[in-house]
């Protein structure tokens, strides 16, 4: 019998990776990972994985057909019935100047201030994402006493990883919707990752036994 990858227990449900949400009422042509899971685990994400979706949606919508898709679809529903947390996110906007990789000014974009709780909200999806797709890759579940640590990807950050990149596994769910990379250290599974949504590279993610992260 399977456990969950997330807690452990006996599995009862499937989750996906990508969630269902960033990609429902945009396309059918997408076959995304699933991975064992327990009812409670998979319930449990539900609320940060809508923040999560009307976050990303809301960001990339400027720079992605499919994010502004999703925010003119189930986003904007979402919105008629949780009007106050909408309001919350639109009150952290702002425009703001955006320069290319080479320093040329490209115009205004949106942009948000990300507050801690909006964080700890956005990490926990990525502990799934992270967790399921250890699970895929290795089929063993991450060690309950392993740490992940997130990172979100900002040009400087990519520009100075752009040699580390080249050296990832990559794959495709859907191209416009999910991609991700990954680099391990084949003895222990310790490992690296890259998530790309709607064709953006948003997080750099470590996966490290207790003992490492530590030292690190």
């Amino acid at each position: 019998m399977k456990k969950c990858v997330f807690c452990g227990g006996i599995s009862e449900d499937k989750d996906h990776i990508p969630s269902k949400n960033l990609y429902k009422g945009i396309t059918k042509n997408i076959s995304p990972i699933k991975i064992p899971s327990c009812k409670k685990c998979n319930n449990g994400f539900s609320k940060d994985e809508v923040y999560f979706r009307d976050l990303i949606a809301i960001l990339l919508n400027e720079r992605s057909i499919s994010a502004t898709q999703l925010f003119e679809g189930s986003i904007k529903r979402s919105i008629k019935k949780t009007p106050a947390l909408a309001m919350s996110m639109f009150k952290q906007m702002a425009l703001v100047d955006y320069y290319s990789k080479g320093g040329i000014y490209l115009g205004k974009r949106t942009a948000m201030k990300i507050t801690k709780s909006d964080h700890k909200r956005v990490f926990n999806v990525l502990d799934k994402y992270i967790k399921g797709l250890f699970y895929y890759q290795f089929q063993k579940v991450l060690p309950s006493d392993w740490i992940i640590k997130h990172f979100w990807l900002n040009p400087k950050m990519e520009a100075k990883l752009a040699h580390l990149i080249k050296t990832f596994n990559w794959r495709i769910v859907d191209e416009n919707i999910f991609i991700y990379g990954y680099n391990f250290v084949p003895s222990t599974h310790q490992s690296i990752w890259c998530l790309v949504f709607f064709k953006k590279p948003l997080f750099f993610s470590f996966v490290l036994d207790s003992t490492t992260a530590k030292n690190h």
